[in-house]
């Protein structure tokens, strides 16, 4: 009789934590039209999921064609769904602002200073595509269309686990610069990535695009892959 009273007591308080342990967990969704900087080891689909969006919808905000690839450092854009606009979302997420210190995937940051003048339309990372030799290699570039008030290029070298291995610098005008790749200057990872930055009045005003390259073996070296 005991045991009987006992489990009738502990019955209500079982299905009860068995209906809170089996809600499915609501997605909040943040301000849509924000920019969220990847993380290591995030992914297209739980970036999406944070703010309440289509996986692909991000994914074509952002000239992304291989869902399966982003990168630590990363700007993304969130768009926002069909029929919501961003003064009309509401944030329930927190937006966190990392620092800059990888590489992007926007192409403008205009100035006060330089923006009347400058149009980054045009600037456009193009070589090397097809790998870091061990040792020195010439970075190249297109510049922008009007680069006034541009005074300095930076190349900026990731590897594959978004840590910042190396920068280049040159001054405006100039579409080159020359940098040491070499396994003792960036280390010896298997990929890496690398984009030009433009500098006026010691801040950022354009971006090239991301370029990811693998490291290029030397077969007359003994060296296999």
């Amino acid at each position: 009789m005991h045991a009987q009273r006992l489990i009738r007591l502990l019955l209500p308080i079982l299905i009860l934590v068995s209906a809170l342990w089996f809600v499915a967990p609501q997605v909040a969704r943040a301000e849509c039209g924000v920019t969220h900087t990847v993380l290591y080891g995030q992914n297209l689909f739980r970036i999406a999921l944070r703010y309440g969006v289509n996986m692909y919808d991000v994914a074509a905000a952002n000239g992304i064609t291989d869902v399966s690839r982003i990168y630590a450092g990363q700007v993304l854009v969130i768009p926002c769904p069909a029929g919501v606009s961003p003064s009309a979302s509401s944030a329930v997420v927190p937006v966190t602002t990392y620092p800059a210190t990888t590489y992007p995937a926007t192409t403008v940051y205009p100035t006060p200073s330089v923006a009347g003048a400058l149009d980054c339309t045009g600037f456009r990372a193009t070589s090397p595509l097809d790998g870091l030799p061990d040792g020195a290699t010439t970075f190249y570039w297109d510049l922008p269309r009007s680069p006034a008030g541009i005074e300095i290029y930076q190349v900026i070298v990731v590897d594959d686990r978004g840590r910042r291995v190396a920068s280049f610098d040159t001054a405006g005008g100039i579409y080159s610069v020359y940098g040491d790749v070499s396994f003792n200057g960036i280390g010896g990872r298997m990929r890496f990535s690398w984009y030009v930055t433009a500098l006026a009045g010691g801040a950022e005003v354009c971006r090239t695009q991301v370029t990811t390259v693998n490291r290029a073996w030397n077969p007359y070296a003994g060296i296999s892959p």
